[in-house]
Order: C-alpha cells, then sequence, then structure tokens
C-alpha cells in the first residue's frame, strides 16, 4: 500500500514542489539573518564572557579591598592588556576569514590567561556567577581546541560565521510552519480529490486494512518532509559557500544547552542539527496526523484546507502576541525547535542597557509525547474514513468558445485551487510575522532604540575616559570629553524623536533622523548599527529623509533608519541588511515591504508557473487528446493561439488574487498609508568615485503609488512573456512539470549568464527583466553594463520577445506533430 501511495505522490510531481520549497526557504532564510541578533550560547552569563574579566573588577573597583594606588595599577594593566589583545587579534588584517578567526579565537584564549593571572597577582575575589563561567569557559576551550573550530564571541563573532552556524540560526524557518503547512496541503490534495470524487471507495473493497491505508497516507508525507530537509540543509549550506563564508570545522562548533543546574551539556553542531530535523519530522507527523483527521470528516476539500490554515494561523497569531501561549502543549510554540533544545538568552530594555534573562532547555519529551498523539488521530480517523458522501453536485455547462475551453482545462485542473490555497496561506504566515516585528518594535523600550545604543556610547566614553584619566592625567582626555558632550546631545535629540514619534510629527522627527545622518557622515560613515552606511548609502538616504521632513509624512520606524543603497549589494554584510527598516504594512507600502524582505518577485512568477502555464501538457498528461482536438474544424493556430491566451488570462487572474490579499490584508491590518511615501528609483548608473558630483543626477523619488502600479505591470508584461515561452516549450514535451522545470531553468540560466556580462547589448535580452524588484526601482542598470533606466525600454522588449515566442510556436504547430 505504501507503494502505491508513494505512486500516487511522484506522479503529482510533489517531490518536485517539496525541493522547489527547500531552494525558497533555504535562499530567503539567508537573506534574513541578521547579525546584530544572533543569540550567544558560549557563557552562562554574558557579562563574564573570557574576553570580560577584568571589567567587572574595574567597574566595581570601589568593592575590591584594594586601596587607591592598587586600584590604579589594576586600571592600567587592564587597559594595557586589552590594548595588547586587540592590537594582537588585528595585527593580520588582511588573508581569509579562516585565518584570521583563528587569529582572533587564540589572541582571546590568551587575553582570558593573562587576566585570570592579574586577578591572581591582585587576589580579587572571584564571584561565584563569574567561577562558573570561568568553569565552562575552560571546559569549552578545551573542545574547540580538540576539534579546532572557531570562537563567535567577543571580536569574533562575525568572522566565525559558517555555513553550519548559518544554518542552525535559520532552523526556525526552515523547519517552521511554512513547509510543515505546506507539506499537510499537499498531502491532503490527494486523499481530498479521492473523498470529493468518491473514488476513494474502490480501496474499500481492496484486502489493505483501513489502519494501514492511513498509516501509508502518513509515512508519505513524513517521506517528503525527509526529502524536504534533506535538500534544504544541501541548499542551505551551498549557498552560504557561494556567498564566500569559510567552513571552520563548523559541524563541530560547539552549543551550550542551558539547564537549571549549570551542568556542563551540550550538542556538537551536526548532532543539534540531527535532532532539529528528527524533531521537524515528529513535529510533521503531528501536523499531518491532524490534518488526516479533518480530511475524514465529510465536507468540501477547499473548506478542510481552510479549517487547518485558519487553526494555524490564529495559534501563530496567539503564540506571537501572549506570553500564555509559550508552552510546550502549544505545538506552534514547539516548532522554535532549536530555543526548546538549548534554552537561551532573551533580552529585556532597561533604560538604558540590555538585560538577559535564561529560558531554560524544555528537552526533547515533549515532542515523542506530539509523536504519539498522532496516532490517536490516525485512530480517531478510522471510524470516518469510508464515510464518503460527494458534496459538489455535478454540473456541465456548455464550453462556448475555444478560448473557455481552453480556460476552463488550467481552472479546473486539480493543483489550481490547491496551490492558491497554500500561496495564501504562506503569504497569511508572512503578513503576521511582520506585524510581529512591527508591534515588537514599537513597544520595546520608553525611548527609541537609536537612544539606547547613544547611551550605551555615552558610558563606554565616560568609562574610558576615566581610564585615561587616571592613567596619563586629566589633559589628554579632552577629545573623549569633547565626544561625551556630543553623544549627550545626541542622545538628548533621539530622546526627543520618540515623543515626535508618538505624535505623527513627521516634519521634526526625520528632521533629528538627518541631524543623526549628518553626524554619522562626519564620523567617517562609523555608523550607529557598527557598519559602513556607505557613500551612495548616506547620500540617498540624506535625500529621503529631507522629502519626508519637507511633506510631514508619518514617521514608520522608532530605529535608526538606513536605506542600504542598491550599490552595496555586493558587499556580503549589507547583503543581510537589505531590508529596510520601515515598519509599516499599510495597503500601499506592504508589496515594497514584500520584496525588500523576501524574494517575493521570485515566489509570485514561480507560483504563477505553477497554476496556470502548462498549455499542451494539459492534453497530454492524461491520454493524447491533442489527436481528438486536432479532428475538430479548427486550425492548429488558432488552438496555440487560444492555450497562450488561456495561459496570460488565467495568470493575470492569479496576480490579481495575490495582489488583492495583500492590498486587503494590508488594508485591515495598517490601513491604506500614505500615497506620498517616497520609494528611491536609479536613473542612471554612475562610478561611485565621482558620486559627490552626481548626488542630484542618478536617482529620483517617486511615490509609493506610482510604484506599485510599475510594480503590477511588469509582473503583467512577464506572465506573458513566460506564458508564450512554456506554450512554446509544452510543444515538446508531455509532462507539465517539464515544460515548468525547462522554461524557468532556461530563464534563470541565461539571466545568471547575463548577470556576469557587463555590455550594453544586455538592453535587448527579456532575461534582462525578469527580476521585478529590480526592474521596479531601476537598481538592475547597477554594474550591468547598461547606462540608463527605462523601465518602457524593458517592457517593450519583453512584449516583443512574447510576440516572436507565439509566432514561433503558431509556425511550429502547423509543421510537426505534437505529441
Amino acid at each position: 500500500m505504501l507503494n502505491f501511495e508513494l505512486k500516487k505522490i511522484l506522479k503529482s510531481k510533489q517531490p518536485i514542489i517539496i525541493i522547489l520549497l527547500a531552494l525558497f526557504m533555504a535562499f530567503s532564510s539567508f537573506r534574513s539573518i541578521d547579525m546584530r541578533h544572533f543569540v550567544i550560547v558560549a557563557n552562562e552569563k554574558i557579562p563574564y564572557s573570557r574576553e570580560s574579566y577584568l571589567n567587572y573588577f574595574v567597574e566595581n573597583i570601589e568593592k575590591t579591598d584594594l586601596d587607591e594606588q592598587e586600584q590604579k595599577e589594576l586600571k592600567r594593566e587592564a587597559i594595557s592588556e586589552e590594548f595588547a589583545f586587540l592590537d594582537e587579534a588585528y595585527k593580520e588584517s588582511e588573508g581569509l576569514n579562516e585565518e584570521r578567526a583563528f587569529i582572533l579565537r587564540d589572541a582571546a584564549f590568551k587575553y582570558a590567561e593573562k587576566q585570570l593571572d592579574i586577578i591572581k597577582k591582585y587576589n580579587l575575589k572571584i564571584p561565584t556567577s563569574m567561577q562558573k563561567a570561568i568553569e565552562w569557559n575552560n571546559f569549552e576551550e578545551e573542545i574547540i581546541k580538540k576539534y579546532n573550530t572557531s570562537l563567535y564571541t567577543g571580536p569574533s563573532t562575525v568572522l566565525a560565521l559558517n555555513p553550519f552556524r548559518i544554518l542552525i540560526e535559520s532552523t526556525n524557518s526552515i523547519f517552521g510552519i511554512v513547509p510543515i503547512l505546506l507539506i499537510i496541503v499537499l498531502s491532503l490534495a490527494i486523499t481530498g480529490k479521492e473523498k470529493s470524487d468518491g473514488s476513494a471507495l474502490f480501496s474499500k473493497f481492496s484486502p489493505v486494512k483501513t489502519n494501514k491505508l492511513i498509516f501509508s497516507k502518513l509515512l508519505t508525507s513524513i517521506l517528503l518532509a525527509l526529502l524536504y530537509s534533506i535538500f534544504a540543509v544541501f541548499f542551505s549550506l551551498i549557498i552560504s559557500k557561494m556567498y564566500g563564508y569559510s567552513w571552520l570545522n563548523g559541524q563541530y562548533e560547539i552549543y551550550r544547552i542551558f539547564t537549571e543546574d549549570g551542568s556542563f551539556k551540550y550538542y556538537l553542531a551536526y548532532e543539534l542539527l540531527l535532532r532539529i530535523i528528527l524533531i521537524f519530522l515528529f513535529m510533521t507527523t503531528f501536523f499531518t496526523s491532524v490534518g488526516i483527521y479533518i480530511s475524514s470528516k465529510n465536507g468540501n476539500f477547499v473548506s478542510k484546507i481552510f479549517i487547518i490554515s485558519t487553526i494555524v494561523i490564529i495559534l501563530t497569531i496567539l503564540t506571537k502576541s501572549f506570553d500564555s501561549f509559550r508552552t510546550i502543549f502549544n505545538p506552534i510554540y514547539s516548532l522554535n525547535i532549536k530555543e526548546n533544545i538549548l534554552g537561551y538568552i532573551i533580552y529585556t530594555n532597561t533604560s538604558s542597557l540590555d538585560g538577559q534573562n535564561y529560558i531554560y532547555s524544555k528537552g526533547q519529551l515533549q515532542y515523542i509525547i506530539y509523536f504519539f498523539i498522532s496516532f490517536i488521530f490516525l485512530h480517531l480517523s478510522q471510524k470516518n474514513w469510508w464515510n464518503i458522501k460527494n458534496e459538489e453536485k455535478a454540473s456541465f455547462k456548455k464550453v462556448e468558445s475555444l478560448f473557455n475551453f481552453e480556460k476552463v482545462k488550467i481552472l479546473y485542473n486539480n493543483s489550481f485551487k490547491t496551490l492558491i490555497l497554500a500561496t495564501l496561506s504562506i503569504f497569511l504566515v508572512i503578513f503576521i510575522s511582520l506585524i510581529v516585528k512591527d508591534i515588537k518594535m514599537d513597544k520595546a523600550n520608553q525611548h527609541t532604540r537609536l537612544a539606547g545604543n547613544f547611551e550605551l556610547m555615552l558610558n563606554n566614553l565616560k568609562y574610558n575616559a576615566e581610564l585615561v584619566a587616571d592613567l596619563y592625567g586629566d589633559d589628554v582626555s579632552g577629545d573623549v570629553k569633547s565626544k561625551i558632550e556630543k553623544y549627550e546631545n545626541l542622545y538628548n535629540e533621539a530622546l526627543k524623536a520618540y515623543s515626535y514619534y508618538k505624535e505623527g510629527n513627521g516634519k521634526d522627527y526625520y528632521n533629528i533622523m538627518l541631524t543623526e545622518l549628518n553626524y554619522d557622515e562626519n564620523e567617517n560613515h562609523d555608523s550607529i548599527e557598527g557598519r559602513n552606511a556607505g557613500i551612495a548609502t548616506y547620500f540617498e538616504s540624506k535625500k529621503l529623509y529631507e522629502y519626508l521632513s519637507e511633506n510631514n509624512i508619518k514617521p514608520e520606524t522608532i530605529s535608526y533608519t538606513i536605506f542600504i543603497s542598491a550599490y552595496e549589494k555586493l558587499i556580503p554584510e549589507a547583503f543581510l541588511f537589505k531590508e529596510d527598516n520601515i515598519y509599516s504594512h499599510s495597503a500601499l507600502y506592504l508589496p515594497r515591504r514584500l520584496e525588500r524582505t523576501y524574494p517575493i518577485d521570485l515566489l509570485i512568477i514561480g507560483i504563477i508557473s505553477m497554476v496556470a502555464f502548462g498549455a499542451y501538457t494539459f492534453d497530454k498528461e492524461h491520454g493524447n487528446q491533442i489527436e481528438l482536438l486536432y479532428t475538430q474544424p479548427v486550425t492548429r493556430r488558432k488552438y496555440h493561439i487560444n492555450k497562450v491566451a488561456s495561459s496570460f488570462l488565467v495568470g493575470l487572474l492569479t496576480l490579481a488574487i495575490i495582489f488583492a490579499f495583500i492590498f486587503l490584508f494590508g488594508l485591515i491590518s495598517g490601513g491604506l498609508g500614505d500615497y506620498r511615501f517616497p520609494v528611491l528609483e536609479y536613473i542612471k548608473d554612475i562610478d561611485l568615485e565621482t558620486i559627490q558630483s552626481n548626488t542630484e543626477s542618478y536617482f529620483k523619488l517617486i511615490p509609493i503609488w506610482r510604484y506599485d502600479i510599475k510594480l503590477f505591470v511588469i509582473y503583467v508584461f512577464q506572465i506573458g512573456f513566460l506564458a508564450s515561452l512554456v506554450s512554446f516549450v509544452s510543444i515538446f514535451v508531455k509532462e507539465k512539470m517539464k515544460a515548468l522545470g525547462l522554461s524557468l531553468g532556461l530563464t534563470a540560466l541565461f539571466t545568471y549568464i547575463q548577470s556576469t556580462i557587463n555590455s550594453p547589448i544586455k538592453a535587448f535580452s527579456p532575461f534582462t527583466y525578469m527580476r521585478a524588484s529590480t526592474l521596479a526601482n531601476g537598481s538592475y542598470i547597477i554594474n550591468s553594463g547598461l547606462k540608463t533606466n527605462n523601465v518602457y525600454i524593458g517592457l517593450c522588449v519583453l512584449l516583443i520577445s512574447s510576440i516572436i515566442l507565439f509566432f514561433a510556436g503558431s509556425f511550429l504547430v502547423k509543421k510537426i506533430d505534437v505529441k
């Protein structure tokens, strides 16, 4: 029976969908990693990391038994050793990340030993919590040396990034609710069809027991989840390597388990990953069994999918919004697999500095319980499995035209409703995550995150000023004092910004943001977020802030907003900071927000291709109906015209559904939004070395409503091109997935090849204009060999290419036998 179910799965091409999902999730998760928010699990208490033993005693110098002279000597030695450590750590600034990471690691180990020697020298009393941290650090050091891995705390944090760490930090999204939801939808698509059309009754008269039949359906879902897991890991590791991250023996990296007794328990990276995958399979089993139970009830298949999606969505909202739902008894919360296995540190903002709370490991027993609960749902499913009632009344409408005939083939194809519902479910989960992020940012602190950063810098400067004064006297600390005054002023201005944010006073709010941006520029681009903002980003952000302030547009962020320039897209750290810090989910801004957060343009085109395109394969897959059609008094050319036209129309309908869903959700959750909100559009490519003399000519600002319309129109022309391309390819192949695979594969291949060539001739290729996100804002011209942006030329090229492919297909179907 299992072989029979597997054959049905393979015939439906679901494994290909799963593999494509794995690629999408791996790529989108990699893009969403934020290096500022890695959870560091190296120490029991972060303030007692191996780089900061002496800081505790220097900051609490009055609590020690040292006299005044000894206190001064301790401070002098502390700062001297810190400078020596940093000098040694960064003395070889060139070379591979791998070499630099190991240099930093060895320097940190040596620095920790020297600090402990100084502590012993002054006979300082080590607190119990610090002693435990030292013991753990020493234990961890032995493991690191044994497997020759990097150190991922302190100055090593960024350089120690490796494919395994990136993968594990992304497991909550890669092995989260989105893939599980799609697996359930795919699994129930076949079962729902069998029960709705009554074909499942044939299995009733077979010698196979009902429980074995149901179990085989569950097992096929688990195999799909396993297939997804394998390819998700594979794609994630490959993508990380493609972007230049060193391996660093990351598979042996140590991940500490936070326990209440403080015992030294840990998993190596590969052990943790295997456990995460196993638990993902357990949770897939649980959710699929619930889906099977719901599908065993009478009712329309579409309504069952809505029920499952609604349950998941409601639980997700409740889990994100209320602490009482964050329990192991909530299956949605249990999908935070990594955190539940290891435990984690949460950061709670006080009036200034961050505090830490520990959430201890919850173990893995609850996942075994979920696994066994799955069999209870399977048992309950048996009672209703054969209670089949076809509630869909057969209705036959006369097809009045060939165009309607081709359109009906697509709309009544088994995958149409399933894919539309799966798409809307995925978008809903994405929407929820965006809203929760906005809520968290709005309630994060009594003043802005920017103000918190300024206060942190202020405290650090004051501390350094005291050290410098103790070591060398007050005279040489004047520069530090002037910086302290600047930070005090900026800190007070940032506090004002929060009040303007609450009032909706965009004029004064963005004026303060502009002041802070200019301060960063004067400080050699050393931004508050700790990265080089870039000369292009500075000029573009400045123009945006001026416009927002002049037009008094309502503030949509409480962060230090940085609009990352497209000219920084080749810099790895800028790639990770691609998202704008605009926390609006209004109807007008939501398409832009999605595009800046996820590769949503690729997702939309992929979905439309799956739903609408197939052309001749609809006639070939279910027996060769082509010969029958050709007996009718209609020319082959007319058949081809109607296949392309019907594909285009259904594709346009799918696009309209997606955009309407996005607009409606944005309208409900965030209102219409300000139609004047600016979006930057590049109008020509420039040399960054001459940017200061071209700041007013290489980009312009357009209102958000115009950007949305342009984005929609671009999708329309892309759909037309792909409809012609897939219809042309389908002449030569029998299966829909092969036609789509060849068409989209060739599109991706030629698009990639063109990205490696800088030549003006690219302006005449349709593959130059296949990324809607880059075409809408003009960034496709950057480093491409194209000097100016003209979206109308791009649309004309897509249209002409569509016409050429259309006529080529019309000519071929008359000359060859389509089989």
